[in-house]
């Protein structure tokens, strides 16, 4: 690193004495090895902490994947519940369908007996006005022939 100087006596002030170059080289490997240690830990601080925030986002990632797990099982609960009501409902309809069928036929067969009954009233009130007809007409005959003759002249 120096320069040689030859200065008067033969020593030159700005030359290591023996065994110094070595220490300083020592020292110098010695502060630029500290550096390199001080670099390492600080890149091992950085990795440690990258490395728990993996941790963290791992343990998260498991907690999503119980949760879509159990999404999807909900899903697939709530998909049989809505099959299995789906079919109730089908079923429903169709009693429904049947029972408003029936409905509709025994409405139909009362409105024939209602047909029968009133042509049977008809019926009967025909019979009761013929017999009325011929009372009041029977009565009259006998009205008549009670009556003395008439004089015509």
């Amino acid at each position: 690193m120096g320069r040689k100087f030859k200065i008067a006596g033969g020593v030159n002030p700005f030359e290591f004495p023996p065994g110094e170059r070595e220490l300083d080289q020592v020292y110098r490997k010695k502060a630029n090895n500290d550096q390199q240690l001080i670099e390492a830990k600080n890149e091992l601080a950085e990795r440690d902490k990258y490395f728990a925030r993996v941790l963290e986002i791992e343990d998260e990632l498991k907690q999503a994947k119980i949760t879509v797990d159990e999404v999807k099982a909900d899903h697939q609960l709530i998909s049989d519940e809505h099959m299995a009501l789906q079919a109730i409902c089908n079923k429903l309809e169709q009693d429904f369908l049947k029972a408003n069928n029936e409905r509709n036929e025994l409405i139909e067969r009362l409105k024939g007996y209602k047909m029968q009954e009133i042509e049977m009233i008809n019926q009967s009130n025909e019979v009761e006005n013929e017999r009325v007809r011929k009372r009041i007409q029977s009565q009259m005959e006998e009205a008549v022939a009670l009556l003395p003759p008439i004089d015509i002249q």
